[in-house]
């Protein structure tokens, strides 16, 4: 970390790391007094995580303060979200061992035992001041973890809120409160990089400048990647039926969430029909002069302005003087004249937004979205609508991304009781994002093991078994 030159900036960092410290170091007790517990207390202090949120009124009472506290998303969507990920969470944990031995393999002669990782030092964005410190205390806990969260500035009432919530929730069921903590106010720079450096696994969900900031501090880290969700729309699908996910995942939480549809790639073929599914489902086509309009509203030289984050349709159309159907509507659709040329509107607009292309042929849909990702989001999600599933296996192979939904709304990619893939608001983008896990975080990235390892019986495999004919071939 570089250290201040002058005397008031060496107070104030000082003060910033003393607090930090405090936190991290009451963490780290809390991780001695619950090292010892059993799987049924661990995962009482698990639940009652979740419970804080999903009691009756709870996550109204959250959802409503992150409205008023960050000007951002809805009420409805966000209760819907946070209790579904939430719900999600505790299911995909139940039952899952994490104490003690959790893996046993004779054969193998490999027993692993469960073992914490110690602190996790949490960055939490202002578009999801609930779910995400809820779910990663979750995960955290799950392993026998302890959790330290330093939200953004613009909801650190809300999250604060909900952190002294899980706090009293863990107590009532005899577990350390310190398992979940929160860097105190005021959160700065400053107090976030010194959690990163002192705690022992990192995990940032937000922004570009978050997540490089925990890439690069010298912990462990789980960050994850941009989103910028592509949907590629061919020209067997059901379009009616695509149209109907398209449109909630375009306007839900006006956009605030990194799996909301931002770009559609459509066969050439089903264009027209597709957008006139869209407009009667609640969308607004824009016109060339609207979409400049538009434009300047959510971006300044390229960089998607903050004023525009999480804003309603008809909150952007005022501002871009559309007309007042464009007010009437639950989501923007733009036609840029090429992704190339129009890289902004491409991009993840965290808005109720969404730039629509067409393409001739199936390679050329995969081309143009693996350049609006290239653009932004490579690494996440896009989604595929065909009757054909040996199609979108062939799109998930030349895509350039780790989640490939079929024929589902994009936002059921963050776990969905209608598919398999493990419940989260922290989605890794792998190597093509710059992270490290390419897969929805759950709660074995926070579970490490010891390995005893035993005699075995085993005999080496032959040259034959091994190599096969690659002798012969090679000479």
């Amino acid at each position: 970390m570089t250290r201040p030159n002058t005397r008031t900036q060496m107070a104030s960092t000082d003060a910033a790391e003393s607090a930090v410290t405090e936190r991290v170091a009451a963490a780290k007790r809390a991780i001695g007094e619950f090292e010892d517990s059993g799987q049924e207390a661990v995962d009482d202090a698990v639940a009652a995580v979740a419970w804080a949120i999903c009691r009756d009124g709870a996550c109204r009472a959250f959802a409503e303060r992150a409205v008023e506290e960050t000007g951002m998303g809805n009420v409805a969507d966000k209760i819907e979200k946070t209790e579904t990920i939430v719900r999600g969470a505790l299911s995909d944990t139940a039952g899952e061992p994490t104490v003690g031995v959790v893996d046993r393999d004779p054969e193998e002669g490999v027993i692993e035992i469960a073992h914490p990782a110690g602190v996790v030092g949490a960055l939490t964005p202002s578009t999801n001041p609930v779910g995400t410190p809820a779910t990663l205390a979750m995960f955290a806990i799950k392993g026998r973890n302890a959790i330290v969260v330093s939200p953004s500035p613009s909801a650190v009432e809300t999250t604060g809120a909900v952190i002294e919530a899980i706090r009293a929730r863990l107590e009532a069921v005899g577990a350390p409160p310190d398992l979940v903590g929160m860097v105190p106010p005021p959160i700065t720079k400053p107090k976030a990089h010194e959690l990163l450096d002192r705690a022992d696994l990192v995990q940032v969900t937000g922004s570009p400048n978050n997540v490089e900031a925990g890439r690069t501090a010298d912990t462990p880290d789980l960050c994850v990647g941009e989103g910028n969700v592509v949907c590629l729309v061919g020209e067997r699908a059901d379009v009616p039926a695509a149209a109907d996910d398209i449109a909630h995942s375009a306007s839900f939480d006006h956009g605030l969430t990194c799996l909301n549809a931002n770009s559609i790639v459509a066969h050439g073929s089903v264009r027209s029909q597709l957008l006139e599914a869209l407009e009667a489902r609640g969308g607004y086509l824009c016109t060339e002069a609207e979409t400049d309009r538009l434009r300047e509203v959510l971006f300044d030289a390229g960089e998607l302005r903050s004023g525009a984050i999480g804003r309603s349709a008809a909150e952007l159309a005022a501002r871009a003087e559309l007309p007042e159907a464009a007010s009437e509507s639950s989501f923007l659709l733009v036609q840029p004249p090429d992704v190339g040329d129009e890289a902004p509107l491409c991009g993840e607009k965290l808005t109720p937004v969404v730039a629509a292309y067409d393409r001739p042929s199936f390679d050329a849909a995969i081309g143009a979205s693996n350049a609006i990702l290239e653009h932004e989001g490579r690494g996440h999600s896009c989604v595929v609508y065909t009757p054909d599933r040996q199609r979108a296996i062939a799109a998930g192979e030349r895509l350039d991304v780790h989640r490939i939904g079929r024929n589902q709304s994009s936002i059921e990619l963050a776990g969905g009781f209608g598919n398999g893939v493990r419940f989260t608001f922290s989605l890794g983008g792998g190597p093509m994002g710059g992270n490290l896990i390419d897969e929805n975080i759950s709660y074995e990235h926070f579970l490490t093991t010891k390995k005893v390892v035993e005699p075995a019986d085993g005999e080496p495999p032959s040259d034959e078994e091994l190599f096969g004919s690659i002798a012969e071939r090679t000479g």
